[in-house]
C-alpha cells in the first residue's frame, strides 16, 4: 500500500498498481497540482510533486511522459496503455497526432504515432 495527502488534507491510502498517469495540471480548470489518476475512480488531486510521487510509487521507469494537446505533460503507466491510434477526423484539435485509451479513457497527444509508440514501448508498455 501506499499513501498520498490531497490538496483538501485527506490521506488516501491506495495499491500503487492501480495509478494508470499522472499529471501536473488540472485538465478541467488548469490549476496547477498534481493530479493522480486510476485511483478513488477518477482524479485526486494531491500536494505531491509529479517527480516525488514517480519515485515513491516506483513508477519513474513504467511511464511514458507524453503531452496533452494544451501542450501539458502526462506521465502514462505504459503498462496500462491499451490503445495507440490515429485521431479520427475532426475528433481533436488539430495538434493531436496520436490518440491512446488508458483504461477506456480516450487521451489526444501532441506525439507523432512513432513517437508515441516508442516511448510507450521505452517504458514497458504491451501494444
Amino acid at each position: 500500500m501506499a499513501e498520498l495527502t490531497t490538496t483538501s488534507g485527506e490521506v488516501i491510502d491506495f495499491d500503487p498498481a492501480a495509478v494508470t498517469a499522472i499529471s501536473d495540471m488540472d485538465p478541467d480548470s488548469g490549476a496547477a497540482v498534481t493530479c493522480v489518476y486510476g485511483i478513488e475512480g477518477g482524479v485526486v488531486q494531491t500536494v505531491d510533486p509529479v517527480s516525488d510521487l514517480l519515485q515513491r510509487l516506483h513508477l519513474t521507469n513504467k511511464v511514458a511522459k507524453l503531452t496533452r494537446p494544451d501542450a501539458s505533460p502526462i506521465w502514462v503507466v505504459a503498462a496500462a496503455v491499451t490503445t495507440l491510434r490515429a485521431p479520427l477526423s475532426d475528433e481533436y484539435a488539430p495538434e493531436v497526432k496520436a490518440v491512446i485509451a488508458v483504461t477506456g479513457v480516450m487521451q489526444g497527444l501532441t506525439e507523432t504515432l512513432p513517437e508515441a509508440q516508442g516511448a510507450i514501448d521505452a517504458a514497458g508498455g504491451h501494444l
